[in-house]
């Protein structure tokens, strides 16, 4: 029998110990069954690529299927002495500090409300609200065509939206009494934003399938156009309107990571940190996805979906970046573009499918993270950080 000395010993298991707290150095390390480390955070600066004379870069983030999840989730973490302190992340007040913050670390960047924001509950308040958050563009998801325009007038719709700082899009109804596009006062077909030497153009694309959703009365007249048609003419038209990059934002969920949580056996919030890795993304039956693969190549350069909580896409899917995060007002999708005026189109090698951000107020210090579906007890909680920075609650 052979013995070891205490003295060899302990400096192993010691060793043993650092290894594997250490062991998580990316994101994508996350995809284990135990263990996180600065999972959907990012304290430190991102090294990101930097405009120059050939290349031009923009940084664009996305809310979906808010719902209204105005409270944050507080978990109660009890330490050695018996004392209680809270965990917190999500909500209103903290999506308002971290798109404040965003707008302060980058202020050519654009905002987006992929839709499912607006409850049916006081929708003045709502848009009082959503104004102070300062999105860009805004669509509707499946939950807002079905339950605001069952429970609202055309009119009385019209003249609440019109109170929003931003538009809304609705790019495929077609107004069959006035042979015209679809016009309220703050809906658009398309909008154009400049960003720096940047136009982009977003549009939106209301699956043909939401008829059987939306109150007939509002529907009376007006004609749901065809996913493809429409979107290759609106494509066509933002670039004789010298648009640099279009973004395609759909109220239909998207979702590469809840078969691969399956197969692997691991929380879904644990898998898919590869973008380039689409395996697993369920598109087969998905409107909008389906018409990409036929459309012409960079008919459009990005996709921003909503639809359902509790999946996350942050995948390049027949070449097209497409996010959509887990939701439920806990998660901002990002992506940095990287376009090419040499060959004027997006460098997809350049271009990075960041993971989503959590909203945290502040981390368990040992992770760097606010993940909270593994023990909590006895961990000390420090401010959170973004890019280098400490949020502020001023």
């Amino acid at each position: 029998m052979r013995y070891f000395s205490k003295k060899l010993v302990l400096p192993i298991l010691i060793t043993g110990i650092v290894i594997a707290c250490t062991s998580i150095k990316s994101m994508r390390d996350n995809q284990r069954k135990t263990g996180h480390y600065k999972l959907y955070t990012y304290p430190s600066k991102t090294q990101l690529p930097q405009s120059d004379e050939r290349y031009k870069v923009v940084n664009l983030f996305s809310v979906n299927d808010f719902n209204q999840q105005i409270a944050p989730q507080i978990f109660s973490i009890p330490n050695r002495f018996g004392e209680n302190r809270n965990l917190e992340y999500g909500g209103f007040d903290n999506l308002l500090l971290y798109t404040k913050k965003i707008k302060e670390i980058f202020p050519e960047s654009l905002l987006i409300n992929a839709g499912n924001y607006f409850s049916d509950e006081n929708l003045k308040q709502q848009i009082f609200k959503a104004n102070l958050v300062n999105f860009d563009i805004s669509i509707l998801g499946k939950n807002e065509w079905s339950f605001l325009t069952k429970n609202n007038t055309p009119k009385s719709l019209d003249r609440e939206f019109s109170k929003l700082n931003h538009p809304i899009l609705v790019s495929n109804f077609f107004d069959l009494k006035n042979v015209s596009n679809f016009k309220w006062r703050n809906f658009q077909n398309y909008q154009i934003k400049k960003v720096g030497d940047l136009r982009i153009g977003f549009i939106n694309i209301v699956p043909q399938g939401f008829a059987e959703i939306i109150d007939k009365n509002f529907l009376s007249g007006i004609f749901i156009q065809k996913t493809i048609l429409r979107v290759i003419e609106l494509s066509h038209l933002l670039r004789r309107k010298n648009v640099d990059i279009i973004a395609l934002v759909i109220p239909e969920s998207t979702d590469c990571s809840k078969a691969q949580a399956e197969n692997l056996g691991l929380p879904i919030e644990k898998v898919n940190f590869i973008p380039f890795k689409y395996y697993y993304c369920e598109n087969q039956n998905h409107e909008v996805l389906a018409a990409l693969e036929k459309m012409p190549h960079d008919t459009v350069d990005i996709i921003f979906s909503s639809g359902s909580a509790n999946l996350k896409t942050a995948n390049f899917i027949h070449n097209t970046p497409v996010l959509q995060n887990f939701g439920n007002g806990q998660f901002l999708s990002w992506a940095t573009l990287v376009f090419d005026t040499k060959f004027h189109k997006i460098d997809k090698q350049k271009t990075i499918i960041h993971q989503p951000i959590q909203l945290c107020k502040n981390f368990l210090k040992k992770h760097l993270d606010c993940y909270a579906a593994e023990k909590l007890d006895n961990q000390e909680l420090i401010p959170a950080i973004f890019q280098g920075e400490k949020l502020s609650t001023n």
